[in-house]
């Protein structure tokens, strides 16, 4: 019998906080990947080999774009084989790739390395927890998904000041493995031993109700079904848009901060301080949408990308980069759970990793974009140039997402 068996049988309360919870480790253990750590190693990296913001901006463009293209196929594995196989590869690739990194000095290799770090974290850990989050809860998924918030804003509290640290001290070489060590530690080997695909593969019911009193269940789309419905092309060019500014923002915002005259470790807790409006914007955002429909608070938390940029524009002092910094975190943590729940309302919850798979290609291809777009507007005008930039994103996600109604059920094609 395996571990989760035993678990399912004698814990006293539902396996599924078994799997989010270590669904949010695994999330936890990939922050390196995240730009808002990434922002630590680009200041240290420029400062030591002179290398331009465009540039090291490539690999994350590589790794969002190669987590894009596989969004579709790892989706439909997540149906399959469940997040198991999926995760345990991921952190895997995370650990080994800090590992080389730390041994490097090639910007060829930072590059492919980076890039399949950010690849691996990004498009299998985050996409995973996600999407299994969804096929273990329904009428509390919401809560689940905050949950995930809630531990992985840990990490990302934690790393830039612990890599800022680590930086400054030993060096990027010690601070890459100390990140490679975590994602190995927390995150491949807790998946191995825990993760299991949906509840019904364990005799269970979404989240735990007793066989005679589960939830009755709904239709679903299948992935071909739902890509002919325009509310699924609405959420995937919002997305795409949102996810450029999460990380064309996040990527240069530490190089802002000190442009702004900000002291670089002061401006790395700064960039920590985002975690703390992630958080919130998490534990707000996924319980809220239990009650309220999901559409419209993103159509609202979109709108509210505008204001962010507002504020970036009038950072000259610590206590403007830290507002800015938790109204910016505030935004991400809504951008990042919502459309997966939005998704599984839609659409059901049968084939919501392929489905989840169209939608992460989008916010893939954002992601990667968002760094390179924020650099070249950098390089070429300035730092405001982008901010206004990612405002007007941020207003036509909105737009979008207001217009994405909840498209009809199919008939015949049961959960």
């Amino acid at each position: 019998m395996r571990v989760p068996e035993r678990l399912a049988g004698t814990l006293p309360f539902y396996y599924g906080w078994v799997v989010v919870g270590v669904g949010a480790a695994a999330v936890t253990s990939r922050v390196v990947g995240s730009v808002e750590a990434a922002s630590v190693f680009v200041a240290a990296l420029t400062a030591e080999y002179g290398w331009s913001a465009t540039l090291l901006a490539v690999p994350t463009l590589i790794g969002s774009s190669g987590s894009a293209l596989g969004g579709p196929f790892v989706g439909r594995l997540l149906d399959r084989r469940g997040p198991r196989l999926v995760t345990t590869v991921g952190t895997a690739l995370v650990g080994v790739s800090c590992f080389v990194l730390a041994a490097t000095q090639s910007i060829l290799f930072y590059i492919a390395f980076y890039g399949l770090l950010r690849m691996a974290g990004q498009g299998m850990v985050q996409l995973s927890s996600q999407i299994t989050a969804a096929k273990w809860f329904e009428r509390r998924r919401g809560r689940a998904i905050a949950l995930i918030t809630l531990i992985s804003s840990v990490g990302l509290v934690g790393a830039p000041p612990v890599a800022q640290a680590l930086i400054d001290g030993p060096g990027i070489a010690v601070a890459w493995m100390f990140f490679g060590c975590l994602a190995l530690g927390i995150g491949t080997v807790p998946s191995l031993l825990l993760l299991v695909r949906s509840p019904e593969d364990l005799g269970l019911q979404p989240d735990g109700a007793p066989q005679a009193s589960a939830p009755v269940q709904r239709q679903s789309f299948t992935a071909g079904q739902a890509v002919h419905t325009p509310a699924l092309w609405a959420i995937v060019f919002a997305v795409f848009m949102v996810s450029s500014v999460m990380t064309g923002v996040g990527f240069h915002q530490l190089a802002y901060y000190t442009e702004r005259g900000i002291d670089p470790t002061v401006g790395a807790y700064v960039v920590s301080s985002f975690a703390f409006g992630f958080f919130a914007g998490g534990v707000t955002w996924a319980p809220l949408a239990d009650r309220l429909p999901v559409r419209f608070i993103l159509t609202g938390l979109y709108l509210s990308g505008v204001g962010t940029m507002m504020l970036m524009l009038q950072v000259h002092a610590p206590w403007q980069a830290f507002a800015a910094a938790l109204a910016f975190g505030m935004l991400v943590g809504g951008s990042i759970q919502l459309p997966t729940m939005l998704l599984a309302n839609y659409f059901g919850r049968a084939h919501i990793g392929a489905i989840g798979g169209t939608v992460h290609m989008a916010r893939g291809f954002g992601l990667g974009s968002g760094p390179v777009i924020g650099g070249l507007l950098i390089d070429g005008i300035g730092y405001e140039a982008a901010w206004v930039a990612f405002g007007a994103f941020a207003a036509t996600a909105a737009v979008l997402m207001g217009f994405a109604r909840r498209p009809r059920l199919p008939v015949g094609v049961s959960v």
